[in-house]
């Protein structure tokens, strides 16, 4: 496709969770600051438009260790024809006392009648620890798990989807966005830190290439890999101390990666460690 072209929707439903303590224990409450936005067309001259239905329905006043909620909103076609991407993101601003304890997961479908979620509020309980509440999040039917379950984390962008869409073919897509706050235990250090979440959605012309497109498209197509036999094997007849290149060679499971030579780029930061 062409060079991407892009129209940011702005604020479409955001969550801010307000952690505040009055006595020894924790005792969390929880106030909204958000934007709703109805049946509101996004249009881009190249890439036609799309209708966005946000709904923010947390209304809760207070929240607890062991809170999960739930917000829905809806994508379908607009009233101009198009074709590209649309991406959903989430701004993410949490401190970091909270640690993994913030995680959320996106669902999607197109049939919310049979395939939706559901959430059923817990009942207050006291510990040794303070209060918890354990809600639950009940998968109904088969839906489209597209991102998650991951820790919120501090982020001005993180992709929770790219979806391609051509306007005469799109069906409305209702998501799901599940937030989950985790009871671990002892949880003072939260007490009076806050955090929130922002879903914005844009329009682009194409898929930002993953991880993975990004490592395979280094593959070395110039004949500087060693064969492949037959039976799977590589031979090596000589060192390669001076180039580095990415090479593949076909498994029981499909293909295989492997570095080959001075390679430089081939290292992962794992654990605070360079491997």
């Amino acid at each position: 496709m062409d060079a991407k072209h892009w129209v940011s929707i702005g604020i479409t439903l955001s969550c801010l969770v307000v952690v505040c303590i009055t006595t020894s224990f924790a005792y969390f409450v929880a106030s909204i600051e958000a934007n709703n936005i109805n049946e509101t067309n996004f249009e881009s001259a190249t890439l036609g438009s799309i209708k966005y239905d946000g709904q923010t329905t947390f209304n809760e006043t207070e929240i607890y260790p062991g809170m999960k909620y739930v917000q829905t909103f809806t994508i379908e076609k607009g009233s101009q024809e198009g074709q590209g991407v649309y991406e959903i993101d989430l701004e993410g601003v949490i401190p970091e006392e909270f640690k993994n304890d913030v995680t959320i997961t996106l669902y999607k479908t197109t049939n919310p009648t049979t395939n939706n979620v559901t959430r059923v509020e817990g009942s207050l309980t006291q510990t040794t620890e303070g209060f918890i509440k354990e809600d639950t999040i009940t998968i109904n039917g088969s839906l489209e798990k597209v991102y998650g379950p991951n820790p919120l984390t501090n982020s001005s962008e993180i992709i929770l989807e790219q979806a391609e869409f051509d306007t005469k073919t799109l069906e409305k897509t209702t998501y799901y966005l599940v937030y989950e706050y985790k009871d671990n235990g002892n949880q003072n250090t939260q007490q009076g830190k806050t955090f929130s979440g922002k879903v914005t959605v844009k329009l682009i012309a194409e898929k930002a290439p993953t991880i993975e497109d990004q490592i395979i498209s280094q593959l070395d197509t110039t004949g500087k890999c060693p064969k492949v036999s037959e039976d799977g094997t590589v031979k090596v007849s000589s060192t390669e101390s001076t180039n580095g290149y990415l090479c593949s060679a076909p498994d029981d499971y499909g293909t295989s990666y492997y570095f080959r030579g001075n390679v430089e780029n081939n290292w992962v930061k794992f654990a605070g460690y360079y491997w």
